[in-house]
């Protein structure tokens, strides 16, 4: 299996993605003459609108096309095909980010109090994939 080059976006197709807009670019990419065999997006409502993208242009996902998100919105089990995603704990991600506000704004000078925090995340394995 030969090997694929990553697709670049250029800075005006990353500005026109909206989140009900999201398969613009994933139209670019799939249409584009170098069609990866996967993709894994940075979102799930980035993963559905390269589904609706594939779909557009004929592409049967999983057979020609895998594609994964990350978040599992609740949208990504009733995608067609059932979307692959990472799920993570994003109230204790929300919980964190404020912690660490409240943190930064009353910490005392010279403290250094650790800054990294980790999540656990999961994969939610659906169709979308090949896997599921």
């Amino acid at each position: 299996m030969p090997r694929h080059q990553p697709v670049r976006l250029d800075d005006e197709t990353l500005r026109r993605v909206r989140r009900h807009d999201e398969h613009r670019p994933g139209l670019e990419i799939l249409a584009g003459p170098q069609r990866p065999p996967a993709i894994f997006c940075a979102t799930d409502d980035q993963a559905i609108g390269v589904l609706r993208a594939a779909r557009e242009l004929r592409i049967d996902v999983p057979g020609e096309l895998a594609v994964a998100g990350f978040d599992d919105v609740k949208e990504a089990a009733l995608t067609d095909p059932p979307l692959t995603t990472i799920a993570s704990d994003r109230p204790a991600m929300a919980r964190a980010a404020v912690d660490l506000v409240l943190d930064d704004a009353l910490r005392v000078a010279g403290s250094r109090r650790e800054r990294l925090k980790q999540f656990p995340s999961r994969l939610v394995v659906r169709r979308s994939c090949g896997c599921g």
